[in-house]
């Protein structure tokens, strides 16, 4: 594992000056110092309970990549109070009750929002399109493959396509449309997609690092959309996680997977602990999209390759 991650890093700062978006950091070690600088801050304040001063000088400066350590309690506290994070107050009386599901569970289950023949035209419509092989394009060898034949004949794990070759699918356009104001009275901003990809898996018997319980670092506030284009469950792929973990540092929490039937959606809080799952049926095809603020730690960790 630690050579794969090795190798992983490798790959990212080779592929961070190919692949980044021209409003990302020009220099990859600015931004290494930068998000060292502020973990450290973090660390020593913490460290010394001058939390107050933490709190304020977050806010003041922006230090948004303390969000890498900050403590659970600090972290709430922070999203209740920073004002860039709570622009909007209303909650409409139709999406109270999802609202108040994602804010104690940390996900909420949308349904089956997608007919079969809508997934079965979601995957054809990635044929001839070009993919990267890692489930991230900075962790890729780099190079871009031509999706035109069974996954399975490429042995990759992960199939990654950037967003524009997936956006503007119609009724994925339509279902965004449609619950955008769920999205924004939950984030309490005005949001934007900072991030989307489609992955399709395959068997393997790889260890990946994803499939370890982990919490995403994205931003103090943000929300994922899971869309299942494929049957999915927990032994073939489904995302684990650890129900209520977006508010405690308690890991006894119920294991919730978010499998379904072909079409089924999950809208989550990935501060959360989760952690992907081995496919060991047929491959699975998803799509997360992620909103929040355009320019946050996750995007820009990123070089805002997976903006749309």
């Amino acid at each position: 594992m630690k050579l794969y991650k090795t190798l992983v890093f490798k790959r990212y700062l080779k592929n961070y000056y190919n692949l980044k978006s021209k409003h990302s950091f020009n220099s990859l070690y600015f931004l290494i110092l930068k998000i060292l600088f502020e973990k450290f801050i973090t660390n020593i304040l913490q460290a010394l309970t001058f939390n107050k001063l933490l709190i304020y000088l977050i806010k003041k400066y922006n230090l948004i990549f303390s969000i890498k350590s900050i403590s659970i309690e600090n972290k709430i506290l922070l999203e209740k109070t920073w004002s860039k994070y709570n622009q909007i107050n209303e909650i409409s009386v139709e999406n109270k009750k999802i609202i108040d599901e994602l804010n104690k569970k940390g996900y909420s289950y949308l349904g089956k929002i997608f007919s079969n023949e809508e997934c079965e035209k979601f995957e054809k419509s990635l044929k001839g399109k070009y993919f990267f092989n890692s489930q991230q394009p900075l962790q890729s060898d780099g190079k871009k493959y031509l999706y035109n034949k069974d996954i399975k004949e490429y042995d990759f794990s992960y199939a990654c396509f950037l967003p524009s070759d997936f956006i503007n699918f119609n009724s994925l356009k339509i279902f965004l449309e449609k619950n955008k104001e769920l999205f924004r009275e939950y984030l309490c901003f005005d949001p934007q997609i900072y991030s989307s990809l489609t992955w399709i898996n395959s068997q393997s018997k790889e260890e990946h690092y994803v499939h370890k319980l982990h919490r995403d670092y994205d931003d103090y506030k943000f929300l994922t959309i899971i869309i299942n284009w494929t049957r999915s469950s927990k032994d073939n792929g489904a995302t684990r996680y650890l129900e209520g973990s977006h508010n405690s540092n308690n890991n006894d929490g119920n294991k919730i997977y978010f499998g379904g039937d072909e079409g089924s959606v999950y809208i989550a809080n990935l501060y959360g602990l989760h952690s992907g799952t081995p496919v060991k049926g047929n491959r699975r095809i998803s799509t997360w999209i992620r909103l929040g603020h355009l320019v946050n730690p996750g995007s820009l960790q990123d070089g805002l390759v997976t903006a749309p």
